[in-house]
């Protein structure tokens, strides 16, 4: 694929998968609107882009959880260079709480800012994308929307939504040209594994994300419409298609709720 001039917007762009992205899309040739609510996590991560490239980006600080922000990434983008071809949807928060102790102002918060800020922002950016009769949506969802996680039920929640959101945008929209992919990182070396509630049961290898940029980059090259980082878990929602139980009772018995 040629790169070369082509437009994105990335949310969560100030750390992680969001800011590894934006660099690679730079290095790519592609001009990228990179948004995020740390403003000074946002200016490294133009620093980082310009490091790399000579691809125009600019910096939006804002919430993708309200719908304002999607509206002016998108008119950025059409005012600067007059198209966009990728929408990275990345920005999210983490959830990890019991159920128990989730307060409906968090349980809000989270919906809003991982499924309704993707939403706001595949509808700000389609009337482009329509009318260049080309684009690439790509959802970075996690594992967790194909297995529920102990302790993650709004995380899981709008996680699985994204998957659900991410297959049905297939149908409205390949024969209009736009693709639609879904990214399922597993245990990935980001920042939001500081900022969850309760420790997790996980204490196997954390990924890079620089592997989940380069299986995005991938499934955009392949018109995949869904990929997991690390490829190997993959296998997970296979397994749990066909052993619904077995994998129920596994899940539990890793991490299991202490009952109060």
């Amino acid at each position: 694929m040629d790169y070369q001039d082509r437009v994105a917007i990335v949310t969560g762009a100030s750390s992680g998968i969001g800011r590894q992205v934006a660099i690679d899309m730079t290095a790519r040739g592609v001009r990228t609107v990179v948004i995020a609510r740390r403003a000074e996590n946002l200016e490294e991560t133009l620093r980082q882009m310009r490091s790399v490239g000579k691809a125009d980006g600019e910096a939006l600080v804002g919430d993708v959880g309200d719908p304002d922000t999607a509206r002016r990434a998108v008119a950025l983008a059409q005012d600067r260079w007059g198209r966009l071809d990728f929408l990275v949807n990345n920005a999210g928060i983490s959830k990890r709480k019991h159920i128990l102790d989730v307060t409906p102002q968090e349980a809000e918060e989270t919906v809003r800012i991982n499924l309704l800020g993707p939403i706001y922002a595949i509808l700000a950016s389609l009337p482009l994308m329509i009318a260049q009769k080309e684009g690439y949506i790509v959802n970075v969802s996690s594992i967790a929307g194909k297995l529920g996680n102990p302790r993650e039920t709004i995380y899981s929640a709008t996680k699985f939504g994204l998957a659900g959101l991410s297959e049905t945008l297939y149908f409205d929209l390949h024969r209009r040209g736009v693709h639609t992919v879904l990214v399922n990182p597993g245990p990935i070396a980001t920042e939001i594994w500081d900022k969850i509630e309760s420790p997790p049961a996980y204490k196997g290898k954390f990924y890079p994300a620089g592997d989940v940029s380069r299986a995005i980059f991938a499934a955009i090259e392949k018109r995949k419409h869904e990929c997991t980082v690390p490829r190997h878990m993959g296998i997970v929602p296979v397994v749990k298609a066909l052993f619904p139980g077995l994998v129920r009772w596994g899940t539990d018995r890793f991490d299991p709720d202490s009952g109060g």
